[in-house]
């Protein structure tokens, strides 16, 4: 019995057992914490916390998806409107909106909209970004539409 209270008394006396310990307990506290609706996300950009404002909508199960990093919007109609200090970009016929990250085309874009009526229709195409399971638009040209 001697021997194995020391080895024990060894492993509990060693800095790999405490960091052990220090990893698995982070880890079940991490879990317990753990967002169980993780496409709820509030976070600071997440698509939810810019568009708190407007009443909640069931997209058809089709627009559920996510769009892939990388793929385009081609001439797409819809709208613009500010939310929380960004622009919003909704494609008419469509429940999906996207947070349009900003260069100079969404510059001239909301510099254009500080003057007229917002519910002016625009010609996007642009490039999709994915972050936080949320999609962004990195808009490479916008026209008014007719």
């Amino acid at each position: 019995m001697p021997k194995v209270h020391r080895m024990l008394n060894r492993i509990a006396h060693s800095g790999s057992f405490w960091v052990f310990v220090s990893v698995a307990s982070t880890m079940v506290l991490v879990n317990l914490n753990r967002d169980p609706n993780p496409g709820t996300s509030r976070g600071l950009w997440s698509s939810a916390a810019l568009a708190e404002d407007t009443p909640p909508t069931q997209p058809a199960p089709k627009e559920r998806a996510l769009l892939r990093e990388g793929s385009t919007i081609v001439e797409a109609k819809g709208k613009f409107r500010v939310v929380k200090d960004r622009l919003i970009f909704r494609e008419d016929g469509s429940t999906r909106t996207f947070v349009c990250l900003e260069n100079q085309m969404l510059q001239r874009v909301a510099s254009y909209l500080s003057d007229e009526d917002r519910r002016l229709v625009w010609v996007v195409t642009g490039r999709i970004t994915e972050y936080e399971s949320s999609n962004y638009l990195l808009i490479e040209k916008a026209t008014r539409g007719r």
